[in-house]
């Protein structure tokens, strides 16, 4: 059988993570997503937010995703480094 999604689906997940991103992770975000998600209660919100902040986090702090070299067709990670960060 497939995956069955607990919260929703990737816009919903999309949708939390840009009001977050553009109103910060509090009262102002909770609200415009509970107005933008009538299904989803306040704390399902703040729940997911969270769950999705612990993924992207632990996906950073692993490895850097690999970039495809023009000329071999080798994937390196050397390319990337966190000093490049423009923020």
């Amino acid at each position: 059988m497939g995956h069955h999604l607990n919260f929703g689906f990737r816009e919903e997940d999309k949708t939390v993570l840009l009001t977050c991103k553009e109103h910060g992770a509090g009262e102002d975000a909770w609200q415009r997503l509970c107005d933008a998600l009538p299904h989803r209660s306040k704390l399902q919100i703040q729940s997911r937010y969270e769950t999705l902040r612990k993924m992207l986090n632990s996906w950073l702090k692993s490895k850097s995703p690999p970039v495809q070299d023009s000329e071999d067709g080798e994937s390196s990670a050397s390319e990337y480094s966190d000093s490049d960060s423009d923020s």
